[in-house]
Formats: C-alpha cells, structure tokens, sequence
C-alpha cells in the first residue's frame, strides 16, 4: 500500500485550493474550467510541471490545431 503524508507547512496549502475548488464549483457553471485550474495547481504544489507543447500534438494528431 502506497502511504503519503502532506507536510504540516504545506497541507494549509493543499485545504485551500480544495476548499477554493469546492466553492468555485458550487457558483459557477465553467465546472471543466475549474477542475483543469485545480489540477493544473495540485501539479504545481506536488513540484510537477506538465509538458504542454505535447498536448499540441494530440490536436495536430485529430485535426484540432496547428503548432
């Protein structure tokens, strides 16, 4: 089993964005706006930085986009 423990100093971080998450949800209709906005700053606070100029290939790929 996988164990993962958020530091005390960071886990006030973490309560917030969920916290912002759920509230921003329950008033606004952009839900798919939100949930990217939220995943994209768990990524940041984890230390994790997503390849963007990837994603522009699976738009090349089924016709959605240029680079």
């Amino acid at each position: 089993m996988l164990f993962c423990e958020i530091p005390v100093v960071e886990s006030e971080d973490y309560f917030n964005l969920l916290k912002r998450t759920i509230s921003q949800l329950s008033e606004f209709d952009n839900c798919a706006e939100i949930k990217l906005n939220f995943e994209m700053q768990l990524l940041k606070l984890l230390g994790i930085s997503p390849s963007l100029y990837h994603a522009q290939y699976v738009k090349i790929f089924y016709g959605k986009g240029e680079i």
